[in-house]
C-alpha cells in the first residue's frame, strides 16, 4: 500500500465507519456520482432481506441507544434506514465481531419502537469464527462488490479503500513467501492460522487471536482440548486439574495445562505438571529441541500454564505440529 493512501493513516474503525457512510451517501444522492451510487446499492442489496430495497432514508454514525436492563448506553457504529427497515452495521477490523453486542443493539432499537431491524457485521480482516446468526461483509464479499467498479469509478477515496482491502489480502497471504517467521506481523499470522485450518492440520473450530500481556503479547491459536478423564496415561489425581490443550504462541507449539480458579495443593499440581511435561519431552526425544519448564511452587501461577514447547518455523511447521499432535492424540 502506497504511503500516500488515505487509509495508510486513517486506520481506525472510526475511519472505516466514515468510509461506509460516505459510500452509502451516494445511494441517497445518486446524481452526484451514478457509478458510486450503483456500487452503494449493490452493497445494500447484499444485506439479507434488502435485495429489492429502493430508498435510503437516513444514514447515522455513532448512534447512542439505551439498552434495556443496562445503565450504560450502547454505541451503534452505523445505522442505516432503508425503506421501512433499520440496519445496524457493526464495523470491526482486528477486534472480533460480537453476536451478543449485536443482539443488544437490535433489542434496544425494537424497544424504542422500530419494527423491522437487521444486523450485519463489516469485517475485512479474518477472525477464527464468523457469526452464524448475522450476515458478515467479509473481505471476499467486499471484493465481489467493489472490484466490478474498479475501472469505472474515478475517485481517489474509493481507489484508496480498495487498495486498503488489497493490502489486507496481501498481508494475510504473506506467510506463503517464506519470509522468516521472526518477521511476521499479526495479520500475517491470521492468514497462516486460516491456512492451517484449510489444510487440516488443526480443526476448523480452532480459536486464534492476539493475547496481551506485560511481556509484550503474542499471536496464538489453540485446539485439541482434553479433560482429565480423557488423559488415561497419567493416572494422577490433581484435584484442581482441568485439562490439556495445544497452543501456538508466535513460533512455539506449547503444551498448556489448565487449573481451576481458587486455591490448590502445589505438590499435587507439581506432580501433574511434571508428568505432562516429561511425557511430551520423552516423546519428542531431544532434550535440545523440547523446552521443559520447571514448576515453581512458590510462584503465583495463572489458570493456564505452559509446561513445555517446541519451536517451529515457516518451513517445518507441518512436521512440528504433526509431531505434537501425534503425542497428544496418543493420550
Amino acid at each position: 500500500m502506497k504511503e500516500t493512501n488515505l487509509f495508510n493513516w486513517a486506520t481506525s474503525e472510526l475511519s472505516q465507519d466514515a468510509f461506509i457512510c460516505w459510500l452509502l451517501s451516494f445511494a441517497k444522492n445518486p446524481s452526484v456520482n451514478p457509478q458510486l451510487a450503483a456500487c452503494a446499492w449493490d452493497f445494500i442489496h447484499r444485506i439479507p432481506g434488502l435485495a429489492t430495497a429502493k430508498q435510503v432514508i437516513k444514514i447515522e454514525r455513532q448512534v447512542a441507544v439505551k439498552i434495556p436492563g443496562e445503565r450504560q448506553k450502547g454505541i451503534i457504529d452505523v445505522l442505516l434506514t432503508v425503506d421501512d427497515c433499520k440496519v445496524v452495521i457493526e464495523d470491526k477490523i482486528f477486534s472480533p465481531a460480537d453476536d451478543a453486542q449485536m443482539e443488544k443493539y437490535i433489542k434496544a432499537l425494537k424497544a424504542a419502537g422500530a419494527k423491522n431491524v437487521i444486523g450485519v457485521f463489516y469485517k475485512p480482516v479474518s477472525q477464527c469464527k464468523f457469526s452464524r446468526d448475522f450476515f458478515t461483509f467479509k473481505r471476499d464479499v467486499l471484493f465481489s462488490i467493489f472490484n466490478p467498479y474498479k475501472a469505472k469509478i474515478n475517485n481517489e477515496i474509493f481507489a484508496d479503500y480498495l487498495e486498503y482491502l488489497e493490502y489486507f489480502e496481501s498481508e494475510e497471504n504473506a506467510y506463503k513467501s517464506c519470509r522468516p517467521i521472526s518477521q511476521w506481523s499479526g495479520i500475517n499470522y491470521y492468514g497462516f492460522f486460516e491456512h492451517l485450518k484449510d489444510i487440516g492440520l488443526v480443526p476448523k473450530d480452532a480459536g486464534y487471536g492476539y493475547v496481551s500481556n506485560p511481556q509484550g503479547g503474542f499471536m496464538c491459536m489453540n485446539w485439541a482440548w482434553k479433560t482429565p478423564q480423557l488423559v488415561q496415561k497419567f493416572r494422577f489425581t490433581a484435584k484442581h486439574f482441568e485439562g490439556l490443550y495445544l497452543q501456538l504462541e508466535n513460533d512455539k507449539i506449547c503444551v498448556k495445562m489448565g487449573l481451576e480458579h481458587g486455591n490448590f495443593n502445589a505438590e499435587d499440581v507439581r506432580h501433574a505438571w511434571e508428568t505432562v511435561r516429561d511425557y511430551f519431552g520423552n516423546g519428542i526425544g531431544s532434550s535440545f529441541e523440547y523446552v521443559r519448564f520447571s514448576f515453581n511452587k512458590g510462584k503465583k501461577h495463572s489458570r493456564w500454564m505452559t509446561v513445555g514447547y517446541i519451536l517451529y518455523n515457516e518451513k517445518n511447521y507441518r512436521q512440528q505440529i504433526q509431531r505434537m499432535q501425534k503425542l497428544f492424540d496418543a493420550l
